[in-house]
């Protein structure tokens, strides 16, 4: 049953993060990422482009890192933030 997301787990966050991982196949927590850097890098645009790029693509990075590492999503996924914040490193370094 999908609303069965408490059962077999050790807290309520956990249950909630598993049953959410399970049932979008990781692709919620991928938008999630994806929709905090463009936040922080829309809010930090005023800094610069360069630097808005960089530090939306950190972000994405370590994000990525972290929820892969937790099993929160797929590696593939994680391979594209981490491909794009290595990217947006390199852009924030060179136009500086």
């Amino acid at each position: 049953m999908p609303t069965d997301f408490v059962n077999g787990s050790t807290g309520l966050m956990e249950g909630i993060s598993t049953w959410a991982y399970n049932v979008t196949d990781g692709i919620f927590f991928s938008v999630l990422l994806l929709g905090f850097c463009i936040v922080l890098g829309i809010s930090s645009i005023k800094s610069g482009i360069e630097r808005a790029v960089g530090y939306a693509g950190v972000t994405g990075l370590f994000g990525a890192i972290i929820l892969v590492t937790l099993g929160l999503m797929p590696w593939w996924i994680a391979s594209l933030f981490i491909l794009v914040g290595a990217g947006g490193i390199a852009f924030m370094i060179v136009n500086r």
